[in-house]
């Protein structure tokens, strides 16, 4: 199945958390910030950031969050 790549919309908020979740423990130190749920909430509903995320079926396993500034 090819991987469908779809802009992220607060609906996705669970998916999201929980795939940070269960990967930020695994990764290297300095990979990732450790963010909150409502930090995750707030890029999720904020119309200034672009977010995307990798969909090869119905479950979401990677994603791009960014703010978008001047």
């Amino acid at each position: 199945m090819t991987p469908r790549i779809e802009p992220l919309r607060p609906e996705h908020l669970e998916a999201v958390f929980s795939l940070f979740s269960a990967e930020f423990d695994k990764l290297p130190t300095g990979t990732l910030n450790r963010k909150s749920y409502d930090v995750f909430a707030e890029l999720l509903s904020n119309p200034r950031t672009a977010n995307h995320g990798v969909f090869p079926g119905s479950k979401l396993v990677g994603y791009g969050l960014c703010d978008i500034g001047p």
